[in-house]
């Protein structure tokens, strides 16, 4: 879905820009939106721009008072993968505070898993000193026991070149 500027033009003809309503439209000024920043009425032939948050009726703004030229403005509410939006000062800042506001949140989770993955690392390593320890503790005893046999089984070697006939016996 495309976002969408808000805009009081129905034409691309050059803004008619006048303070001042014919009599016969005066009636009517009531029920028309004014600039916020000049006071000029919003008529349906001025190209303006109404804040895209909050829409309200009191937050239109004339491309004059937005700084944007004619042909700016035209391309801007043309183009169909314009995805710009305008707020009125009041919704401009509190959209600045909600996403500072996110950003903080963003960084202390951020923060909130660098921690924990430094727990991890460190529990790792922990583990793995622990695991070494213990490898070369028992691989310290299957030596031992190892050289042992290799002993028991030299002397026995020996025993049977003393004493063949035995070895026969046992054999």
């Amino acid at each position: 879905m495309r976002p969408t500027l808000h805009h009081r033009q129905q034409s691309v003809q050059a803004p008619q820009k006048s303070k001042m309503l014919e009599a016969s439209n005066l009636q009517n000024a009531s029920s028309l939106p004014m600039c916020s920043g000049c006071g000029t009425y919003i008529t349906d032939d001025m190209k303006a721009l109404q804040c895209d948050r909050c829409q309200s009726t009191d937050t239109w703004k004339c491309v004059d008072c937005l700084h944007l030229s004619p042909e700016v403005y035209d391309q801007l509410v043309s183009d169909v993968s314009c995805s710009l939006r305008w707020f009125c000062e009041c919704c401009n800042k509190s959209v600045i505070a909600s996403s500072s506001t996110s950003s903080t949140r963003n960084d202390d989770r951020v923060d909130s898993l660098i921690s924990l993955v430094e727990k991890l690392m460190d529990k790792f390593e922990s583990l793995g000193a622990k695991y070494h320890e213990e490898a070369s503790t028992t691989l310290d005893a299957i030596t031992k026991n190892t050289e042992k046999l290799v002993e028991k089984m030299n002397n026995m070697e020996k025993c049977c070149e003393i004493f063949p006939l035995l070895c026969l016996m046992c054999g």
